[in-house]
């Protein structure tokens, strides 16, 4: 099963087994319910899930189906992503019927958000990849817009995934198509959407503020700003981003924002270095090398001249 899936449903058994008192206070049907002669009853999307999570993918899909037709959000939803994912033998990758799914789970009517209240925030967000992603025979239209669209209709119902997108669509900058004018580059509207989603833990966009406070001109009201980038590569790099990491070692190397501070540095690359950022491995090399020629501890095959002509030559390393 891809991967994506099998988090998904490891998520929703998980979340989906607590008490009926938990469900019926959220608004939620219960999961186990009691007939007039006392038989139990379990709902379907429960057993559906159970289905997969036991490897029984054509009952899971039959119950899934029967599901989404009677127009149950996370039966709709989990149809989609399975649609957009592909699913073994049992479900053929299909953006057309992806996007029928998705839409139908992300329409925004009376209906509950989902049983977590996740399934629509979580269809829009796909149905967002699924406008950028789209490929060659899909009879589905490119359109960044269309994507941005669906990404702000979840960003502002809080979720952190569309918020962090959002942000990326106004960082670049996207042509529009069919006459659109597509999304004009506005960073500082990007940082207020990746502000949401780093509030809430998302460590690509604690690190893409970081990002935007260090580039070299100012774009849309956002200027350079090293206390900004550094606060944020911190943060970022706390949680174990590892171009954070990076981005963070190469200002305490080059005393960027903060005071020169090598053995700083070299853990920082240490630490990038050991997630594979290659950039982090050369300047972790450098750094241990002109630490050991502070303490009187200069390696035979390391010089003054090779280090010097190095650094001149990646004035531009690429940091990530």
């Amino acid at each position: 099963m891809p991967k994506m899936l099998v988090v998904i449903f490891i998520f929703l058994i998980t979340n989906l087994g607590h008490t009926i008192e938990n469900n019926l206070s959220n608004g939620f049907k219960s999961s186990v319910t009691k007939s007039s002669d006392n038989i139990i009853i379990q709902d379907k999307f429960k057993i559906a899930l159970e289905y997969m999570q036991n490897g029984e993918y054509i009952n899971c899909i039959k119950l899934l189906n029967e599901l989404a037709d009677k127009n149950d959000r996370d039966a709709q939803y989990l149809l989609g992503l399975a649609y957009s994912e592909g699913l073994n033998e049992y479900i053929k990758k299909d953006n057309q019927k992806a996007m029928k799914w998705l839409l139908l789970a992300a329409q925004d009517d009376k209906r509950s958000m989902g049983r977590e209240g996740s399934s629509q925030n979580n269809a829009a967000f796909a149905l967002g990849n699924l406008f950028l992603e789209i490929e060659v025979g899909d009879k589905i239209i490119y359109d960044p817009n269309e994507a941005a669209k669906w990404f702000k209709f979840a960003a502002n119902r809080g979720h952190k995934g569309s918020q962090y997108n959002l942000g990326h669509l106004y960082y670049e900058g996207f042509k529009g198509v069919l006459g659109k004018e597509g999304i004009q580059q506005n960073r500082s509207e990007s940082v207020k959407w990746w502000k949401m989603s780093a509030a809430q833990g998302c460590v690509d966009s604690q690190f893409m503020i970081g990002e935007a406070y260090f580039i070299i001109e100012a774009v849309d009201g956002i200027v350079q700003d090293y206390n900004e980038a550094v606060k944020w590569f911190d943060i970022a790099a706390q949680n174990g981003d590892m171009d954070a990491q990076m981005h963070l070692g190469y200002m305490y190397y080059h005393g960027i924002g903060v005071e020169k501070n090598l053995l700083m540095a070299h853990q920082l690359f240490s630490l990038s270095a050991t997630q594979g950022n290659k950039a982090a491995i050369t300047y972790k090399d450098l750094s241990e090398n002109e630490l050991m020629k502070l303490r009187g501890n200069i390696p035979e095959l390391s010089n003054e001249n090779e280090l010097k002509d190095f650094n001149e030559e990646n004035e531009t390393l690429e940091l990530s």
